[in-house]
């Protein structure tokens, strides 16, 4: 357990934990991910999730159009923290995702004065399974904030606290993000995508599992997506399936003719995997992530 002691040993416990691993899967190369999302997940029974390499797309117009994603932003606005300018990652999960109610937010601070986060944390409300934070209402809604290390964040819904209490060990002494791989800007995933993502686009039901990653390029930014169908026949239908509502979603009327906001929309099949590389330029990128805040 935490106490209000263990913040002098602040400056000892800065570095991010040895468990943050990448994994490989169908050839495609799944960013790095620690403990902190692991138990994050688990908290919540997040089946999908997005990771923001903050420090890397704060420059961007678009950017802070994201900060709706989870508690991010709520968050930041308590702790009087910019959170765009001083924050370096931000992770979250839920079950669905545009369920943020039940999400779990995981922040790792671009700050070196670490006191100003405990004083706002001694600001809060205090809950009998709360470690070193307490409880912070959002939009009528109600989340536990904790500070497993100087300079992170976990927020989750009240309710979750018993579950990130059995779970805290984990992450005590260094809740840090994973660091991007190359030029990465931004990851997400998705179980069973039919019904954690929405209506964002129609999933079919055979879809097992999807990825996406962005990363930014001197000219703008490249798009990969890596789906799993339940069989190579039935990938070969996703994907036709799939490249026509991408076209669709991403087609935009000017009157007289119409333009696509991707220069490549269809997918390609490869066993039982769909894959998507598309290439963006500056002006696309702003678009996407607008319309990913949505």
């Amino acid at each position: 357990m935490f106490s209000l002691g263990s913040l002098a040993l602040a400056p000892l416990v800065r570095s991010c934990p040895s468990s943050a691993r990448a994994r490989t899967l169908g050839g495609w190369n799944v960013p790095a991910r620690s403990e902190a999302m692991d138990v994050a997940r688990a908290v919540v029974g997040g089946t999908c999730g997005v990771l923001v390499h903050v420090d890397r797309i704060r420059h961007l117009p678009a950017a802070r159009r994201l900060l709706s994603l989870g508690q991010w932003g709520a968050a930041m606005e308590h702790f009087e923290i910019d959170p765009l300018e001083e924050v370096s990652r931000v992770f979250v999960t839920s079950r669905k995702f545009d369920d943020t109610v039940r999400s779990a937010t995981v922040i790792d601070l671009a700050i070196d004065d670490t006191d100003r986060v405990t004083r706002r944390l001694l600001d809060l409300e205090r809950a009998p399974d709360c470690a070193l934070g307490g409880i912070l209402p959002i939009d009528g809604a109600r989340f536990a904030i904790e500070s497993p290390a100087p300079g992170s964040l976990v927020v989750v819904p009240e309710e979750s606290l018993g579950a990130l209490a059995e779970r805290r060990a984990l992450i005590r002494g260094g809740s840090c993000l994973p660091a991007a791989s190359e030029d990465e800007v931004i990851y997400g995933f998705a179980e069973e995508p039919d019904t954690t993502l929405g209506d964002a686009l129609p999933w079919p039901a055979t879809v097992r599992d999807v990825h996406a990653r962005l990363a930014l390029t001197p000219g703008g930014a490249t798009l990969e997506v890596f789906a799993r169908s339940t069989s190579p026949e039935q990938a070969a239908l996703d994907a036709r399936t799939l490249s026509a509502a991408l076209d669709a979603k991403l087609r935009v009327d000017l009157v007289l003719f119409q333009l696509s906001l991707l220069r490549e929309t269809d997918f390609e099949v490869r066993g039982d995997r769909i894959e998507l590389a598309t290439r963006l330029g500056k002006t696309e990128v702003e678009i996407l992530l607008a319309l990913g805040s949505l």
